[in-house]
């Protein structure tokens, strides 16, 4: 496998062996072939890039050994090259570096072979995208630094500006990447992850404020709110000497808010009245198909005492800043076996979101236009015996687009919409585990609950 690195320093490999380059031309002319590989490429033109304040002549010279050179350097791949063609084609007229997937691998390729399959969403809403989060991190690992970082050719201005242009175009798509990682790990309150892409997009746009902003929240979430202050006060030095200008009002309201504890963290779930233990990987998962908006019906289904009503209490309670309407959870539990499970829902909807009803209008109808425009995430728990009523709810979910809902039950809704989790037991430790026992979950919920009947 031929593996060449265009971000950064150049360098290539071939089945794991450094290739060696003698010249920065020779660098050069492998990473334009490699970025515009199978296409041929008129000699000339590769001579002018590359030697254009030079005489025709000579030029063509140097690009005559500096193709040879690098076949050269190129030759344990071509050797083991098996295609129809050969790696390095070079004719009187032409050359081009042919590159099959099968035995071949570019970083700038694979950086944007990457971010092509994320083009279905706006860059904004990346961060919200469960299923573009580890492409994403696929494109921030690949981009070690800039494009050809290091390889500047001062006697040849064509190829130095083909440079500068690529190097503009990664550099703009690594921007929003990087931004998008740092506000989903924040979401997820996996603060270390966010403030190291957050630290990532400061060092390359140090005057903007947006890595700022989000690595003051992640410190202040972090219950470190002098941490915050700290960059507050770096943002402001950037900015006025790199500008001579203020932070933005936004920034601002942010440190203010920061110094009177408005953006400290919110207690884990402000509601219980008893810790949160054990389904740590769980309620991760959960959070990740909230803030998706491609997931707005999830159902977390098993079997009774299992902790589904904690954990969707859980994360609604973490989640609740990302749903500008707020959140709303709506109990089933004392329906019993409704009759008409619709109109039972339809009730237990009016309560619990405290929705005003017109008499002589069907409810169905007040509960869709009362949540049509509304962000919102909407709790139904003990769901069971209303499943039958399901058509109600996909009603809801069409009717209000920016609405998500999640469920609790025995069973799942089995209909396309619905992104389902079975929730299983906690892990209990074999019984000579010993010491051991304490790291298990099961156990020490156990000794949480215990405690609390017991005598101090």
């Amino acid at each position: 496998m031929l593996t060449i690195q265009l971000f950064g320093a150049v360098t290539a490999q071939f089945d794991g062996e450094p290739l060696s380059f003698r010249s920065a031309k020779i660098r050069a002319l492998l990473a334009y072939l490699a970025v515009h590989a199978n296409e041929p490429h008129r000699r000339e033109f590769l001579a002018a890039l590359l030697w254009g304040e030079m005489p025709d002549r000579q030029a063509q010279t140097n690009l005559r050994v500096t193709l040879n050179r690098l076949r050269r350097s190129l030759l344990p791949a071509i050797e083991a090259d098996e295609g129809a063609r050969p790696l390095l084609e070079i004719t009187r007229q032409t050359a081009q570096l042919n590159l099959r997937p099968e035995q071949s691998w570019v970083d700038t390729a694979v950086f944007q072979e990457t971010l092509a399959r994320c083009v279905g969403r706006p860059p904004g809403d990346w961060w919200r995208w469960a299923a573009a989060i580890p492409r994403l991190e696929t494109a921030a690992r690949l981009y070690r630094d800039e494009f050809l970082a290091g390889l500047y050719l001062a006697d040849s201005p064509e190829f130095d500006a083909w440079r500068l242009a690529q190097a503009d175009r990664f550099y703009r798509q690594i921007v929003p990447v990087l931004e998008a990682l740092a506000r989903h790990y924040l979401a997820l309150d996996r603060y270390e992850d966010a403030l190291h892409y957050a630290r990532r997009l400061l060092e390359m746009e140090p005057w903007r404020e947006t890595p700022h902003r989000l690595i003051m929240r992640a410190y202040a979430a972090m219950g470190q709110p002098e941490m915050a202050q700290r960059q507050w006060a770096e943002c402001r030095r950037l900015l006025a000497e790199e500008l001579g200008a203020e932070p933005d009002a936004q920034t601002a309201a942010l440190a203010a808010e920061i110094k009177r504890g408005a953006a400290a963290p919110r207690p884990a779930a402000p509601a219980e009245l008893t810790p949160f233990v054990g389904r740590e990987e769980e309620l991760l998962w959960l959070k990740a198909q909230l803030i998706d908006p491609e997931r707005r019906l999830l159902t977390l289904a098993g079997p009774g005492g299992m902790g589904k009503t904690r954990l969707a209490q859980a994360a609604a309670a973490r989640m609740s800043r990302y749903f500008a309407g707020g959140v709303c959870f709506v109990s089933l539990a004392e329906a019993g076996c409704p009759a008409d499970p619709e109109q039972t829902l339809l009730a237990a909807l009016a309560d619990g979101l405290e929705m005003p009803v017109e008499a002589g209008r069907p409810l169905a109808e007040q509960a869709a236009d009362f949540l049509r425009d509304r962000e919102m995430l909407l709790t139904l728990d003990n769901f069971e015996e209303m499943a039958t009523a399901v058509g109600l709810v996909l009603r809801l979910l069409d009717a209000s687009p920016r609405l998500t809902i999640l469920i609790t039950s025995r069973a799942r809704l089995n209909c396309p919409e619905e992104t389902a989790f079975h929730l299983e037991g906690l892990p209990v430790p074999p019984p000579d585990a010993g010491p051991e026992a304490l790291a298990y979950p099961s156990v020490r919920l156990f000794l949480e609950r215990a405690r609390r009947y017991l005598p101090r």
